[in-house]
């Protein structure tokens, strides 16, 4: 059981299952523990990940490092962190009902953001209360439109008149839960199982939420709430994942210490994903986490900077950062618009506003609030829609003055399972900016672009800015719009064109005559590329094969169009414009859809060192993307061969001859001497782990000619179907001038039993010439080894345990026990045989495990049935060297055999006593 193990496997599936839906998402199923020999707890081992200055952290980041030798994850994970079946069918149960189309109101619409005490912690570059500075960013400036937003401070803000609304603790926050969020934040100080500030909330609480299926999704962005890896205990996150009806349906939080402007920095990037419309939680995870590693960057109302310790932190933070709950869960919150309109968007204190809210849909009802800018309420009144309208009217209350508000609206149609939110800005005695248009509305690669404000305002507009725009040539840029007198900006002179597809950041600032300014930071302005690209998927140009070697090509159209008549060609030698092609294929694609294409390869070709090149669309008929990514080459390995059936180990295909394994080994194969035909490889493994000879103290590694390092070779036959009929020679140079005459004597060539975990010894030629060989019946590892032991195996036999001696009584139907024990291990497959009469104990009667955990000490069992009388058994045992045991005894068996013990006397006794039988 290793996590190395199943990244493995993870890996195999990301490379080789369907390659036209590549693996995005895996879920971990099972709770971890950092003991490993744990089989209660550690059911889905986890990685340990040795995090900045604090040391280890449990760590799924590593399971999404799956192609490349990058640290940029390819896959969406999450881990149920369940201990037993109650907890895996509670967690079940919560998706159900989180998932279920009932399972809507006004709760979706909800995000809670938690402010732990920050009095004496302040932000490096903004000097404010750290936590609730960094919340409020979170909901001025990513919220959705329409999102009812509350905070809940664990500190109070003495400058509030009256006191402060937004201090709570840890009823009120319960009350949020019950009443039903579809985010939560926290932002503070944390433990494993406590947000730890005032004591607000502890896994002891858990018991206390009745909040069923109404279940947030929770950023814990502190430390240590998302350790999961206690065998004993579980953490925060852990126990609003399992406990049934009640809790979250998914944490982002840290099993290791949380950085005060780290934690914003990655949290800030998952926000960014998160409510991005059909994007599940685990995708926005990956897309955080490849941000977050790609963009140092530290996100405030006025100015980006650089993020404090960012490049010695940010591995720590994207692998203690983990995912609890399933990865394919997309967040709950209405998808559908309303749309609010007001009669005047740029009013005075005391002016009545009339608002309009209009629904996709006929009938229900709903809440509308006004906001502060900081999306506090200021008023709040039911809505009842007829004929997909509602109507309300306010008075803009004084709190507003030279301020802007948000009219926010949730609407439900309860009968057809329907929900919307939608959102208007006011602004008082300020610049409100209606819209931003961009030509063309969605800009390509290659399109010059022109952006156009509409803005409204009682006061006259003195400038706007676009600012911190990044251009083609990758430098930021600001520059001014010129208005059209009617309340249109509009820049002179064009943007682009962008050479490639791209996400852009840009803020908008606007200036009027009173010297005010409105900045509205971080919109975003995508470049999309609807060019195809052709290219290579998984490994993508390789030699493959099972009875005989050819070419692998696999070919994506990473396009979402289909693509008609794409060249693909091999050549050998050379893929020059008078080279002539290998092979060739015009091919059709569906959008997206992956492609296989095998290229046989004649076997004269198949020479160490010879090229091949693979090219895609090499007369450029088709515009990409990317033209770099169509050509791929290889050149044959020296490890890689033909075997037929008919010829043996060859070079050309047709004539048999020897091969060369290196330049210290020889291999040959005679005709015919295998079942099928099969692509022979061989690996040589430099500072091999099962070269350690500790069980096995009658080996010293013995190196072959012309290698330093201690080595093993390895022979495959990638046809499972293919079997050896005739023995294989295999030769090994000696380095006579390194090792001593009597040391060369007792050179063995070994082969490495996985079953048994020890290296056996073959029957050789006596080493000659400075050469060593033997004749060998399978593939598998080999290595060279001086062998140092004459000491035959021991046997004990034992009959329902007690030792067998000559003549002893035995039942019909005994339990024989086989003790083998060798101090270089006991060869188990090929070693070991039972004789009863001369006749051998068959395989239901004699236990005989595939594989042991130590070979030297093994215990067998058999349980024949025996006839009444006298019999003989003969057990041979022989070790991984060759030493050979023969133990023989005579037994007899008594019909009715049955030992009543009446007592004994002395008793107790020190030196004999007297039973009494019958």
């Amino acid at each position: 059981k290793s996590p190395l193990a199943i990244k493995d496997f993870i890996k195999y599936a990301y490379a080789n299952w369907d390659n036209s839906r590549r693996l995005l998402y895996v879920a971990l199923v099972g709770d971890a523990s950092y003991d490993y020999k744990d089989m209660n707890s550690d059911l889905v081992p986890t990685f340990l990940f040795d995090t900045e200055k604090y040391g280890a952290a449990a760590s799924d980041f590593q399971y999404t490092l799956v192609s490349g030798s990058d640290q940029t994850p390819d896959l969406a994970i999450g881990r149920w962190p369940v201990s037993n079946n109650s907890e895996f069918m509670a967690y079940f149960e919560k998706l159900k009902g989180y998932e279920s189309p009932d399972n809507i109101g006004e709760w979706r619409s909800k995000g809670l953001y938690i402010s732990g005490n920050d009095a004496g912690t302040h932000e490096q570059y903004t000097g404010l209360p750290a936590f609730r500075a960094q919340n409020q960013r979170f909901i001025n400036m990513q919220s959705p439109a329409g999102f009812f937003t509350r905070k809940l401070n664990t500190v109070q803000d003495p400058s509030i008149p009256g006191g402060d609304p937004n201090f709570g603790s840890t009823p009120t926050l319960i009350d949020y839960f019950d009443d039903g969020v579809a985010l939560m934040t926290f932002l503070g100080h944390g433990g494993g199982g406590i947000w730890a500030d005032v004591g607000l909330f502890n896994t002891n609480d858990i018991s206390r939420l009745n909040n069923g299926s109404r279940l947030p999704f929770i950023k814990s962005m502190t430390c240590f709430t998302g350790a999961f890896e206690s065998a004993s205990l579980n953490g925060i996150a852990e126990e609003l994942i399992v406990t049934p009806d009640k809790g979250a349906i998914g944490m982002f939080a840290a099993s290791g210490v949380g950085w005060l402007h780290n934690d914003f920095a990655i949290g800030w990037s998952l926000t960014d994903y998160l409510l991005e419309e059909g994007m599940t939680i685990g995708e926005a995870v990956l897309y955080a986490k490849i941000f977050y590693l790609n963009n140092n960057v530290y996100i405030t109302e006025d100015f980006d900077v650089s993020v404090p310790s960012y490049y010695s932190l940010k591995r720590s933070m994207v692998n203690h950062y983990n995912l609890l709950g399933d990865p394919y869960v997309r967040i709950a919150i209405p998808a559908q618009t309303l749309t609010v309109t007001v009669d005047n968007t740029t009013p005075s204190v005391g002016d009545t506003l009339s608002v309009t809210v209009q629904a996709p849909f006929a009938s229900g009802n709903g809440r509308i609030e006004l906001t502060n800018p900081n999306h506090e309420p200021l008023i709040s009144s039911f809505l009842f829609f007829q004929n997909n309208t509602a109507d309300f009217e306010f008075v803009v209350p004084a709190a507003l003055e030279d301020e802007r508000g948000y009219l926010k609206a949730y609407a439900i149609d309860d009968a057809n399972q329907k929900d919307g939110r939608g959102m208007q800005a006011i602004a008082v005695n300020q610049s409100l900016l209606d819209s931003l248009v961009l030509t063309p509305e969605k800009p390509q690669v290659g399109d010059t672009i022109h952006f156009a404000a509409f803005i409204s305002s009682v006061n006259r507009i003195d400038r706007v800015l676009i600012k911190n725009l990044r251009l083609p040539a990758g430098n930021l840029d600001t520059f001014e719009l010129t208005t059209d007198g009617e309340g249109k900006w509009v820049s002179i002179e064009p943007i682009g064109p962008y050479a490639k597809a791209d996400t852009l950041f840009f803020d908008v600032q606007i200036e009027d005559t009173t010297g005010s300014t409105y900045l509205k930071r971080r919109n975003k302005l995508y470049i999309h590329d609807p060019r195809p690209d052709l290219t290579y998927t998984g490994k993508g140009f390789e030699f493959t094969g099972q009875e005989s070697v050819g070419l692998s090509l696999a070919v994506k159209n990473d396009t979402d169009s289909m693509m008609t008549g794409a060249l693909l060609r091999v050549y050998v030698d050379s893929s020059g414009t008078s080279a002539v092609p290998l092979w060739e294929s015009r091919v059709d694609f569906s959008a997206n859809e992956n492609k296989e294409f095998t290229v046989p390869v004649a076997p004269p070709l198949l020479r160490y060192g010879k090229p091949f090149y693979a090219v895609i669309d090499g007369n450029n008929e088709i515009e990409e993307r990317n033209e770099a990514n169509n050509n791929r080459s290889l050149i044959v390995p020296e490890n890689l061969f033909n075997l037929p059936k008919s010829v043996g180990t060859t070079y050309d295909g047709t004539s048999n001859d020897t091969l060369k394994i290196g330049a210290s080994a020889r291999f040959f194969l005679a005709p015919n001497g295998i079942s099928k035909s099969t692509v022979f490889t061989f690996n040589i493994e430099r500072n091999s782990e099962i070269l350690k000879s500790e069980f096995q103290p009658g080996l010293t590694y013995i190196p072959p000619k012309g290698i330093g390092d201690p080595v093993v070779f390895d022979f495959r036959y990638s046809n499972p179907e293919a079997k050896q009929t005739e023995n294989a020679y295999l030769e090994f140079l000696l380095d006579t001038t390194k090792t001593s005459p009597s040391t060369l004597e007792g050179v063995t060539i070994c082969r490495y039993t996985p079953s048994i975990n020890r290296w056996m010894g073959l029957s050789h030629l006596p080493p000659k010439d400075g050469k060593v060989s033997a004749y060998v019946n399978q593939p598998g590892r080999y290595a060279l080894f001086k062998i140092e032991d004459s000491k035959r195996p021991v046997v004990e036999i034992t009959v329902n345990g007690r030792k067998l001696h000559a003549d002893m009584l035995v039942p019909q139907n005994p339990s024989l026990a086989f003790i083998l024990q060798d101090e270089n291990g006991v060869n188990l497959v090929s070693g070991f045989q039972v004789y009863i009469d001369n006749e051998p104990v068959s395989g239901e009667e004699l236990n005989v495990p595939d594989s042991v955990q130590n070979a030297n000490a093994v215990s067998l069992i058999a349980k024949p049935n025996l006839t009444i009388g006298l019999h003989t058994i003969r057990v041979e045992v022989t070790d991984a060297f060759g030493n050979y045991t023969e133990e023989v005894l005579d037994f007899r068996v008594a019909g009715g055999f049955e030992v009543q013990i009446y007592g004994n006397y002395p008793n107790p006794f020190q030196d004999y006593t007297i039973f009494s039988f019958l």
